[in-house]
């Protein structure tokens, strides 16, 4: 059974293709990179879009902030600044676990 989004994103798709908006899309026609989507658990227009697009999804973006806050932290030796880098680094993984509730609970 599809869901009311389901319907919604088909009705939307078939509209644009009716009016011709979707025809001269970049990539249409070429085959889906099947690494992008080896990695994503998304569906395969929206694993072609992110990457594409060059789009990051805020789980991955989340990541890579607390990669870069992490080895920030490795080259202070302040104790308060460190203190303030590993409180950033906390509020940055409970952003990201709540950005993936959310992907688990909605897809």
């Amino acid at each position: 059974m599809s869901s009311f989004l389901d319907i919604l994103v088909e009705r939307a798709l078939a509209e644009a293709r009716a009016k011709g908006s979707v025809d001269d899309l970049p990539g249409t026609g070429k085959p889906i990179d099947p690494a992008t989507l080896a990695r994503s658990a998304y569906d395969d227009l929206y694993a072609r879009a992110l990457s594409e697009s060059g789009a990051v999804h805020p789980v991955a973006e989340m990541q890579q902030r607390i990669n870069e806050a992490q080895a920030r932290l490795t080259q202070v030796t302040d104790p308060e600044v460190q203190r303030a880098v590993r409180k950033e680094i906390a509020g940055l993984q409970t952003r990201q676990a709540v950005e993936m509730e959310q992907l688990r609970r909605y897809t």
